[in-house]
């Protein structure tokens, strides 16, 4: 097999080979050939395929074309970021990598590295992606147990504390571990000392988490006392029992954290959800609608009870669930990932469609990675508008921007209602106004009062010029700017 046409790379961080993807959409591992031998014994050492088996590694093939080796890896899509996954997925993740590390002590293999962004998720589970990870000459049992601990027990131990927003700047940011506030929750006297202390303590840790693993030459060139350099050495073995009797340790803890924060939506539903009439009618439309779509992304999904349902009642073959509240997108991720129709697919991402977190140059947008035949937002825009204060324009020019066909996107006339107290929406909230912006963007089909407080609305993505993609944030402080705006917009 030759691989041929145009490439696309993707990174060349990697020593052991530089990753490209075709343009018949294969992505491949250009290897090095100076590390030939070393990844076509992980093949023919059987430790790859073992992985593979396992669904612990990306499926991948090994290529020889003349005297250039490559890899070709399975194509994950999407593609979802470490500071978009749950706590669950999370600690998935970290469960996968201590495993692998099980196998490799079988292997005799080692590990230079083992972060979360080495991670992708395909049908709710998680696999290691990289090889350049088990190219190393360091064997022994090798595991990078700092990192370990830096890119998954930290973050799930503070996140399971309910410091969510901590973990997800630290992940995002990577290098910017949260060492110290682990530490000093973990153990609350450490707050009293000095930072600089506090760092030197973190410090010495640190280094006895990678002594086993350093080898003797280079201790002796970082350390000019002979006498301290040769203790270090004789204690290396020590080092490395303590290390690896708290792996053991480590698994076991992680499987026991749970999530014990409280957020604002995950009580949604109290009950089992059911499949209201409305529902049903959602399902119909997009049965009869939508025939030639086979995905969906649901913004304000909560926990996915009817994109799970859509995805067992109809012929779209992927959804993916969206929302700010993490937890929610935790219980469905737990409840619905993998219990999903044959070749149907569930994903789930803690996301905000108008408040993207700002990315490094070399990740890929949602608008790219995300982009659906159909875009659902349900009892949605009330809130964005009238409670977060968003424009209209905004709101659903943001919603073009993931959507190839079609979006359902309903309106509440009564605003943020509840039953039994009377409705209070200011004078420029209505139906005129909705359906107004929304043909600005859509080719309006359907529109269709499903309940007291939810109007339908279904259209077709315009094509034309007429959308911009460049619409800037607008806060509206006050309902009266919404409604000059809209009042200017008329005049003109």
């Amino acid at each position: 097999m030759r691989i041929k046409g145009s490439f696309k790379s993707i990174t060349n961080l990697d020593e052991a080979g530089s990753l490209l993807i075709t343009d018949d959409n294969r992505l491949i591992r250009i290897i090095n050939p100076k590390y030939n031998d070393k990844v076509k014994e992980l093949f023919k050492s059987g430790f790859i395929h073992e992985l593979i088996d396992k669904e612990l590694f990306v499926p991948s093939i090994l290529i020889e074309d003349g005297d250039t080796l490559y890899v070709e890896h399975e194509l994950i899509d999407p593609v979802l970021y470490p500071f978009e996954w749950t706590f669950s997925m999370l600690k998935e993740a970290a469960l996968v990598v201590l495993e692998i590390f099980e196998i490799a002590k079988k292997y005799n293999i080692g590990m230079k590295d083992c972060h979360h962004w080495n991670v992708l998720f395909k049908n709710g589970k998680p696999l290691y992606i990289d090889l350049g990870t088990f190219i190393t000459d360091k064997k022994h049992y090798l595991i990078p147990y700092k990192e370990f601990l830096e890119s998954y027990y930290f973050p799930l131990h503070l996140w399971s504390q309910g410091l969510e927003y901590t973990v997800k700047y630290a992940v995002l940011y990577r290098g910017l571990y949260p060492s110290i506030e682990y530490y000093t929750i973990m153990y609350k006297l450490l707050k009293y000392l000095p930072t600089r202390i506090l760092k030197k303590i973190i410090s010495m840790l640190n280094k006895v988490y990678i002594l086993p693993y350093i080898e003797d030459n280079k201790i002796m060139e970082k350390i000019s006392n002979k006498q301290l350099a040769q203790m270090l050495m004789i204690l290396r073995p020590i080092a490395k029992f303590f290390v690896e009797k708290n792996v053991e340790k480590i698994k076991m803890k992680i499987k026991g954290l749970e999530l014990r924060m409280v957020t604002e939506w995950e009580g949604y539903y109290e009950n089992e959800p059911k499949l209201t009439p409305r529902f049903q009618r959602i399902l119909t439309y997009i049965s009869e609608i939508c025939k030639d779509c086979e995905s969906l992304i649901s913004f304000g999904s909560n926990q996915g009870f009817l994109e799970y349902n859509i995805l067992c009642n109809t012929h779209i073959k992927r959804a993916i669930c969206c929302d700010v509240d993490s937890k929610a997108i935790d219980i469905g991720f737990k409840k619905y990932s993998n219990n999903v129709p044959h070749n149907k697919k569930i994903y789930y991402i803690h996301y905000n469609v108008l408040y993207p977190i700002v990315m490094h140059p070399f990740m890929d947008s949602g608008y790219n990675r995300f982009r659906s035949d159909i875009v659902l937002a349900l009892a949605l825009t009330h809130h964005l508008m009238l409670r977060e204060g968003f424009r209209l324009e905004y709101i659903l020019s943001e919603f073009s921007k993931y959507c190839n066909r079609f979006a359902f996107i309903e309106f509440m006339p009564l605003g943020l209602w509840v039953p039994g107290v009377k409705a209070s929406v200011p004078d420029w909230y209505n139906e005129e106004y909705f359906e107004e912006i929304f043909r600005k963007y859509f080719n309006l089909i359907v529109k269709e009062k499903l309940e007291e407080n939810r109007i339908l609305f279904i259209g077709e993505i315009k094509k034309t010029q007429e959308i911009s993609h460049n619409v800037s944030i607008i806060r509206c402080e006050k309902a009266e700017d919404v409604l000059f705006l809209q009042n200017n917009r008329k005049k003109e």
